[in-house]
């Protein structure tokens, strides 16, 4: 019972997170994870490379990860 309203709370705490990102973070998140896209594909959109929505990704990440701590 405990894990689920932890889960929950860390879940709302996310999606908080995610909507005080800038716009283009908060797409990037979206066409990642939201629609599945891969990162090669998300650079076509983009117009850049691979590595460069990789390295996007990864501040990202970090950025929510300490959010939700």
């Amino acid at each position: 019972m405990e894990d689920t309203v932890l889960r929950n709370l860390q879940l709302e705490t996310l999606r908080k997170a995610v909507d005080g990102l800038g716009t283009q973070s908060r797409d990037l998140v979206e066409l990642r994870y939201g629609r599945g896209l891969t990162m090669e594909e998300i650079g076509t959109i983009y117009g850049v490379s691979k590595a460069a929505v990789s390295k996007r990704l990864k501040k990202l990440h970090e950025q929510l990860r300490g959010s939700v701590l």
